[in-house]
């Protein structure tokens, strides 16, 4: 928000698509405010809309961690409730990576699998390819069935492996189509 150029150099680049992974540092502490957080957001897809109207705005949901390495986060769920009223609010999409991780606590079961450090808070180089590669798949499934109906273009919020490696099932959660 301190950017004084920001919605200058994003009208210039003129995006198709943005995508918003901030938060994890808002929602870190004891003093959380959910509406203040939504307040913020909010200014944040006012600056774009502003620069670029036409854009679709997906959200990714903050990674479930923990305070201080000792206590969980629960405001990753307040975090995931937020993402959700901004995407219906601004007709935004949603990719929940904290649901995809394994929800509350679910940190320290990847952290156990090698893909998060210590911190309870950030992925390992390991962790951040497999999030990287699962939302990239979520991108493009919606993208390939954009392509086969002819219909919105939508996110898939939530991912089970279909039983092959490499190979998931998804379910829409949120249209990608700006309203009109």
């Amino acid at each position: 928000m301190r950017c004084q150029l920001f919605t200058e150099q994003l009208a210039d680049l003129s995006p198709d698509l943005v995508i918003l992974g901030l938060g994890i540092n808002d929602a870190y502490g004891r003093r959380f405010s959910q509406a203040r957080f939504e307040d913020h957001y909010g200014q944040l897809i006012d600056k774009i809309k502003a620069a670029a109207p036409n854009a679709l705005i997906v959200f990714t949901t903050n990674n479930d961690s923990y305070l201080y390495r000792r206590y969980v986060n629960k405001n990753g769920a307040k975090v995931q409730d937020s993402m959700f009223k901004m995407a219906k609010k601004y007709n935004a999409g949603v990719w929940d990576m904290f649901s995809v991780m394994g929800g509350l606590n679910s940190i320290v079961l990847w952290q156990n699998n090698g893909l998060a450090q210590s911190d309870k808070i950030h992925f390992t180089r390991e962790g951040y390819l497999m999030i990287a590669d699962l939302f990239f798949g979520a991108l493009m499934k919606d993208f390939e069935n954009f392509l086969i109906d002819k219909k919105e273009i939508t996110i898939n919020s939530y991912f089970e492996d279909g039983g092959e490696e490499g190979s998931y099932e998804g379910q829409i959660s949120q249209s990608l189509t700006p309203s009109k």
